[in-house]
């Protein structure tokens, strides 16, 4: 093969590598162009509510109770809370020890 033929395919294979970058590049320049326009009308559409502000909605009438509202529910208390006896237990001051009071066993 002459040193002609490996020229004209290295020449081929450069060329066909620099079409498909230049391809890419085209393409890729095609997208970023797309993202700064929308970046652009996005800022536009910022600014143009920011010149113009919609105006104050006024005030809604509706039903207004004429009843006070309720008070709020009360605290619990705090602190020690007394707990009622428990059924059959005797009452102090009555006179009557109980078998725990002592610490004898009833029989």
């Amino acid at each position: 093969e002459g040193s002609l033929e490996k020229i004209r395919r290295y020449e081929v294979t450069i060329e066909r590598s620099y079409h498909r970058a230049m391809e890419q590049l085209r393409k890729l320049q095609k997208e970023r162009r797309a993202r700064e326009k929308e970046a652009r009308d996005v800022k536009n559409a910022f600014r143009a509510i920011a010149a113009n502000p919609p105006a104050p909605r006024p005030a809604e009438i509706g039903f207004v109770s004429q009843r006070p509202a309720a008070p709020p529910p009360a605290a619990p208390a705090t602190g020690f809370v007394s707990q009622p006896e428990p059924a059959g237990a005797e009452q102090p001051g009555s006179g009557a020890v109980s078998s725990t009071a002592t610490g004898k066993m009833a029989a």
